[in-house]
């Protein structure tokens, strides 16, 4: 055409389309993981090849995304090895976590601020006082007043975290902000250590 004779049009021009594209969707699908978990932050596993996982990655404001992700198109690995794959990433990131929280009750009960008697939970969650509840998977006898507890805490602004009941015997703990004299007949400061197993 005239002037535009011997002009060669490469795909630059598709990459870059594609390229808005998955900007695009991913911040509406970060958008939409925001508005369903919120409330009640779980932990993220990404699943997909590796530069769009690198990407969603970089455009995500959500928290917590776990560091390692499941390589390789969903469709290609099926749905099984997917499953196996993710359950392991979050086995891990589990692991993980509750070694963190064990080291965290055994730093605040060095410090007189760990404790786990139900009362005393309720009432620290009630005033503000829990920075962490730390609750079994078990519930048990005492797992209505602990539910409530955790709406407390996180109506505080403080953080929840879940262990095996191998790890938390009493069925809950709480690491205060600080320390408060107790009321007549209640030790708000227990100290709960033989409770902690670390094994």
């Amino acid at each position: 055409m005239g002037g535009m004779a011997g002009v060669q049009f490469g795909t630059s021009s598709a990459h870059e389309v594609k390229a808005i594209y998955l900007h695009e969707f991913f911040k509406a699908v970060d958008r939409g993981i925001q508005s369903k978990l919120s409330e009640d932050p779980q932990p993220l596993i990404l699943a997909g090849v590796t530069r769009e996982v690198s990407i969603y990655r970089r455009l995500s404001s959500y928290a917590p995304i776990l560091s390692d992700a499941v390589h390789g198109g969903p469709d290609v690995l099926g749905t099984s090895l997917l499953f196996t794959k993710a359950t392991q990433l979050m086995s891990d990131y589990s692991a993980a976590t509750a070694s963190e929280t064990l080291a965290e009750m055994e730093e605040a009960a060095g410090r007189g601020l760990l404790i786990t008697d139900p009362a005393a939970i309720i009432e620290a969650s009630r005033i503000g006082q829990v920075s962490r509840l730390i609750v079994s998977t078990a519930g048990g006898c005492h797992e209505e007043t602990f539910n409530w507890a955790a709406l407390a805490t996180i109506r505080g602004a403080g953080n929840l975290s879940v262990l095996q009941p191998s790890h938390l015997e009493t069925g809950a703990a709480a690491i205060l902000r600080f320390r408060q004299a107790a009321p007549a007949g209640m030790d708000m400061l227990r100290l709960a250590m033989p409770a902690v197993v670390t094994h």
